[in-house]
């Protein structure tokens, strides 16, 4: 098994470490870093689709319909002259923080919203969802330099799916930043001769490396079935690893089979060391980018506002837990609500301590929330 082993270049006392050197040594440590985060985000972000699609999806489901069965009853009984004037007050308020956040997906609770309440649904989800889009376009051009203002855009969504589009473009704009099409100084051509012969020696280092693994462990030779399996798994990981041109694999992998030791590591030329500084910076940048991307699906996936901060993996499994605590109680309470409602003298009851809150989202009972 190979081990993600930490590639050093190791001072001397009498040859301390160049430039060159102790920035391979602080790539290796970021990249490292950065792998290991996005693992982490990776096996967060699966757990979370598990208890997701176990646990909350159920009760998010139970959660739904339960809510429907308080409007359906108000609608039902809304007309009825027990009730007083301030009493169908607070219900259709009540009808209204509820549906508002169920009709999108169930025409039957938009049909009560439309005929109880003082606006149209889908005129004033379409004044929603302008002021959000509006909003996301600011916060978006303060940070990157992406214009979405002639991009018809009916729903947040259709924001996040043309933002990550476009950040996408920006990247691979970036890398074809070197090859413009409009003719070249002599100084111009230079440089990007020069680049290129950089891209062909990192190139070449790598294949280097690559052949040397190649010839150890390809499983062609190896006579013993079982050895020819070990070998078989090794060489599809190396063939990754040189696809994605990750030097750190290689070399840990040359590591673990004693094709290198420390002291040759450690005496690594200093030119090969600048090719293999660009290469990691580049993996580096590879890495930061996807931990972005892997962020930015999850949060597109599960409704989660791409503004909102997640601080770290653990954070959204525990977030999720509380969640789903609470959303048990909710429904408890809810069943609990209903079952006395049906009763008018309790419901009155109820309505009489039931008091309209301030628009302040901290006072609407966590049950009315869609």
């Amino acid at each position: 098994m190979i081990k993600n082993n930490k590639i050093t270049i190791a001072g001397q006392k009498e040859t301390p470490l160049s430039k060159e050197q102790k920035q391979f040594n602080r790539l290796n440590s970021q990249i490292l870093k950065e792998k290991e985060l996005l693992l982490n985000w990776q096996n967060k972000i699966t757990e979370f689709k598990i208890i997701y699609a176990r646990e909350l999806a159920p009760l998010q489901d139970l959660h739904d319909k339960s809510r429907a069965q308080i409007v359906y009853l108000f609608d039902e009984i809304y007309d009825d002259k027990s009730f007083t004037k301030t009493e169908r007050k607070k219900m259709l308020y009540i009808i209204e923080e509820i549906a508002q956040g169920l009709a999108a997906d169930d025409e039957k609770i938009k049909a009560i919203y439309n005929k109880r309440g003082s606006n149209n649904f889908d005129e004033e989800q379409a004044f929603m969802n302008e002021n959000a889009i509006n909003y996301m376009k600011s916060a978006v051009s303060k940070d990157f330099d992406i214009n979405l203002d002639d991009i018809e855009l009916n729903k947040p969504e259709d924001f996040i799916k043309e933002f990550e589009k476009q950040m996408q473009e920006k990247i691979s704009a970036a890398e074809e930043l070197n090859k413009p099409n409009r003719k070249k100084s002599a100084k111009a051509r230079e440089k990007e001769a020069k680049i290129a012969k950089e891209t062909q020696e990192v190139s070449q280092s790598i294949k280097e490396i690559y052949r040397q693994l190649a010839k150890t462990l390809h499983p062609d030779r190896e006579a013993d079935p079982d050895e020819r399996v070990r070998k078989t798994e090794l060489m599809q990981k190396i063939n990754i690893a040189y696809n994605k041109n990750d030097l750190l694999t290689l070399l840990q992998m040359q590591l673990e089979l004693e094709q290198i030791d420390q002291d040759s590591i450690n005496s690594i030329g200093i030119e090969k060391v600048k090719h293999y500084n660009t290469v990691l910076k580049k993996q580096l940048q590879e890495i930061k980018q996807e931990i972005f991307f892997t962020c930015d699906r999850f949060q597109m996936e599960f409704d989660i506002p791409m503004f909102e901060i997640m601080p770290y993996p653990d954070w959204i499994v525990s977030q999720l837990k509380k969640d789903i605590k609470e959303m048990t109680r909710e429904v408890k309470q809810i069943q609990k609500d209903l079952e006395g409602w049906r009763s008018f003298s309790v419901l009155k009851e109820h309505l009489k301590e039931f008091k309209i809150p301030n628009r302040n989202p901290s006072n609407i009972p966590l049950w009315m929330e869609s």
